[in-house]
């Protein structure tokens, strides 16, 4: 009997790199789906994994994909050539072709951290210049943990949460603080609560008995959904925290710091989700191109019903309710005299899952439930063009996947 693979494979986030295009795929036990980022060649999938996949995060320098799932567990895959290699070989087996993959033969994840509960990890990020990872669980817990083995190499807590923190973002540049080089992180959690932690690095470790913290609240009705790192356009005694929030605004979070303290300086609020009845920012990427930074949010809205703006691109019928709502992906950009410059990439009659930067910064990729989209920026106008589908789902790609579900 024919199964259609679009009801077996809902798309949840998305990952790019130079080689891959990793999609997360819904289920109770959920896989990624990998692709040629040239070709969009389905090469294979990293299978069996506890819970439906939320997070994505390719690090090229250590040919590792880390996955974090809704149950909590965080799965490290390596993406080496040999692994690749081997992976397409399972795909392309006539054993597998009918529907066999013998266990011995099977990839398996480099590691797997298994929560105590499930909200022992709620997010995850690199620590740019070690290998290691910090995961998130909603009371304000930190872990790190080994990229290559996942080992837990230790833990702290710098704060007391009352409140269930959603989110953490590793600042990518090194900073010097208190005598000490490291990266700030920003936290963001329910309640208006943002907490931006200082990360001493020694030795690739985190010198947990030397953690600096500073914890305040933005407004006590908002959620912090996502959070990003402003990009410096040079030395600074400043960083700037951008978030997204439960009501569709972008908030601008400035702190200053001396060689031993951080001071919030100052703050704005921009209003992204307009003419919106609800809304809110699910994602953020903050980027700079040109000397010039800039944050791209998602934007997930309920319209008035007498709304109607024809969307930049419409594949499928529309459903009856469409016009109440609507995802819109906006870029803003970051600049003290530009604050107020807005520009919409793009505006989807369906729900968006995730957002991510292109392999170059002159893209970005877009994925609805079953369809993946790319913004390109034209090299020579410098605009933003209109976004074009990708083929990812092509006749031979359907059935390796159907015969790998």
């Amino acid at each position: 009997m024919h199964r259609d693979i679009r009801s077996l494979c809902d798309i949840s986030s998305i990952a790019v790199d130079d080689r891959f295009v990793f999609l997360g795929i819904l289920g109770a036990d959920s896989s990624t789906a990998i692709f040629d980022q040239q070709t969009l060649e389905f090469i294979g999938l990293f299978k069996y994994m506890c819970g439906s996949i939320t997070k994505l995060l390719s690090l090229r320098e250590f040919n590792k994909l880390v996955c974090l799932t809704s149950a909590g567990y965080l799965y490290i895959w390596d993406t080496s050539e040999e692994t690749i290699a081997r992976l397409k070989r399972i795909t392309h087996d006539p054993l597998t072709l009918d529907g066999f993959v013998h266990p011995d033969v099977r990839v398996n994840p480099v590691a797997a951290v298994t929560p105590a509960s499930l909200d022992e990890c709620v997010d995850v990020d690199h620590i740019p210049g070690t290998s290691l990872l910090v995961s998130l669980d909603s009371s304000g817990e930190l872990t790190f943990v080994d990229i290559h083995t996942g080992v837990k190499k230790g833990s702290c807590r710098p704060i007391e949460s009352g409140n269930g923190l959603l989110c953490i973002k590793v600042q990518t540049v090194v900073t010097t603080f208190r005598g000490k080089k490291g990266h700030f992180a920003a936290i963001g959690g329910t309640k208006g609560q943002v907490i931006v932690v200082f990360l001493p690095i020694q030795d690739d470790m985190v010198d947990v008995n030397d953690i600096y913290t500073l914890c305040e609240k933005t407004a006590d009705c908002v959620d912090l959904v996502c959070v990003d790192f402003r990009r410096k356009l040079g030395p600074t005694s400043s960083i700037t925290l951008v978030a997204g929030c439960s009501d569709g605004s972008l908030r601008c979070l400035v702190y200053k710091h001396t060689d031993d303290e951080l001071v919030s300086h100052k703050s704005a609020s921009y209003v992204h989700c307009r003419a919106a009845r609800k809304g809110h920012i699910n994602r953020i990427l903050a980027l700079c191109d040109d000397g010039n930074p800039y944050a791209v949010s998602l934007c997930t809205m309920q319209l008035s019903h007498d709304f109607y703006t024809p969307p930049v691109n419409s594949t499928k019928p529309l459903p009856a309710d469409s016009s109440t709502f609507c995802t819109e992906i906006i870029l803003q950009t970051l600049l003290p005299d530009q604050c107020d410059s807005f520009g919409i990439l793009a505006q989807v009659r369906e729900f968006v899952v995730d957002i991510a930067v292109g392999a170059n910064s002159h893209s970005i990729l877009y994925a609805t439930s079953d369809e993946i989209f790319v913004i390109r920026r034209s090299t020579e106008s410098k605009q933003w063009l209109k976004p074009q589908k990708m083929e990812w789902l092509t006749p031979e790609n359907r059935k390796l996947m159907t015969k790998l579900m």
